[in-house]
């Protein structure tokens, strides 16, 4: 049975579900226009379809789309085990959703008032700055608690909120920095705190968990025994969701077999732009030539990544010494083999998604100072045979060579390696064993 989901909220998704197997998703921004997304869907060999199911406020609505996507590719699906669901959206409270063994879900409600979520919304820019310690947290801690006390009873306005953050900054004498990063920890605090008393699985969805702070923080809440957030939370989770949603719409949810790379693969173009010259690239030769020449390379392989994070598809990466490099395409992450994590950061706990900020061990901290931020933390993801054979090898080959296991990427929506090459942001281009290479002026590789 082939259902097609379709979600159209913060710009939407479209996926594809061959029984209970996630086969295809991309995003998709067709304002719930179904004849749309069948033409595209068409243009992916999906010509006919068993069923549809549209994310709207009548039939699957969001924020069950969110919970349906995030608890279903869970590992407490797998296990059947029962698991709460916080769904926590831009602007909107945290909703609580208890899932039970059998996939039954029941919505129990907001945690938080409705304020909560413009206040989120107002540290959304919050610096990570380095903890308050002793007295100086206490009273941090109270000065917060009288504000949001304050600010979520009322009609919250984010500008007014961060003048007063500032201002008890201004007070206590400490960097807004740390006031705004124990403002986000303290407000995920409040969410967790309504859990009940014993340690529950929880899983985390919408726009917030994909902000590594508040993933962060309620992972490190003592009432979360282990934590699931979806690579795709947001838009593209919708679709997938109301997909599941009408798939075990009579039976309660059941795990789903997925897996990220379900978008479309890269189009396969006759001829090279001008200016460019290919050769055959074994993913350890790449390794070696980054090493050489220290150029950032764009990484355009296989099907492409499920949600915002595309680091193993479509993303750029470089050595991780230098400062700034890859700051035009958004977040910097640092990729660090898995058989390195405990080398790296502790404590080393694995993050295939990138997910949540680590704390690196004091070498580290030092040599990437560039991404550590003021607290230590920093981005990464994990990297391991099984999740991703191709980054794996590129790091291992260049650990040999520069004795650093680690690189920093960026994801990039290069939709192929042309794309990638007209862009006229890289010199390198790898896609799928072959490397692109701009040529100078005067015929030479640029180097």
């Amino acid at each position: 049975m082939l259902i097609a989901g379709l979600g159209h909220v913060h710009g939407g998704g479209l996926a594809v579900l061959r029984d209970n197997t996630l086969e295809f998703a991309i995003p998709f921004d067709g304002h719930g226009d179904t004849a749309q997304a069948a033409a595209v869907l068409g243009e992916h060999g999906y010509d006919r379809l068993d069923a549809w199911a549209v994310s709207r406020a009548d039939d699957h609505p969001p924020t069950a789309a969110q919970v349906a996507a995030a608890y279903c590719t869970s590992p407490f699906a797998l296990r059947g085990e029962p698991a709460l669901v916080v769904a926590w959206n831009r602007g909107g409270a945290p909703l609580l959703h208890h899932a039970a063994a059998g996939g039954r879900v029941e919505a129990r409600g907001a945690l938080l008032p409705q304020a909560s979520g413009r206040l989120a919304d107002g540290l959304s820019d919050a610096e990570v700055g380095v903890p308050a310690a002793g007295a100086a947290a206490e009273e941090l801690t109270k000065a917060l608690h009288n504000l949001f006390r304050t600010h979520l009873d009322a009609a919250a306005d984010p500008a007014v909120f961060l003048d007063d953050l500032r201002a008890e900054a201004a007070r206590l004498g400490e960097d807004p920095g740390v006031v705004g990063a124990a403002a986000v920890g303290l407000l995920a605090h409040l969410v967790a705190d309504q859990f009940g008393d014993e340690p529950v699985n929880l899983c985390f969805t919408g726009d917030l968990a994909a902000d590594p702070r508040w993933a962060t923080a309620l992972r490190r809440h003592p009432r979360v025994a282990a934590i699931w957030i979806p690579p795709f939370p947001g838009e593209s989770g919708v679709a997938v969701g109301a997909a599941a949603l009408h798939l075990f719409r009579s039976g309660g949810l059941r795990p789903l077999r997925w897996t990220r790379r379900c978008g479309p693969l890269p189009f396969r173009h006759s001829h090279v732009p001008d200016g460019w010259s290919m050769m055959p690239c074994r993913p350890e030769e790449l390794a070696r030539v980054m090493h050489r020449t220290g150029q950032i390379s764009a990484i355009v392989t296989g099907r492409a990544d499920l949600g915002p994070e595309t680091l193993g598809s479509r993303a750029v990466i470089a050595p991780a010494t230098g400062a700034g490099r890859l700051d035009r395409w958004g977040p910097v992450t640092m990729l660090c083999p898995l058989s390195q994590l405990d080398r790296i950061a502790e404590p080393g706990e694995p993050d295939p998604y990138a997910q949540f900020r680590h704390h690196l061990r004091a070498e580290w901290a030092e040599r990437l100072a560039w991404r550590s931020a003021p607290d230590g933390t920093t981005l990464l993801r994990t990297v391991s045979d099984e999740d991703d054979p191709v980054l794996a090898t590129i790091l291992a080959e260049y650990a040999v060579w520069t004795g650093t296991p680690v690189l920093a990427g960026a994801s990039a929506g290069y939709a192929d390696a042309v794309a990638a090459m007209c862009s006229g942001d890289v010199d390198l281009v790898w896609s799928d064993q072959v490397l692109y290479r701009r040529i100078s002026g005067n015929g030479e590789e640029v180097r």
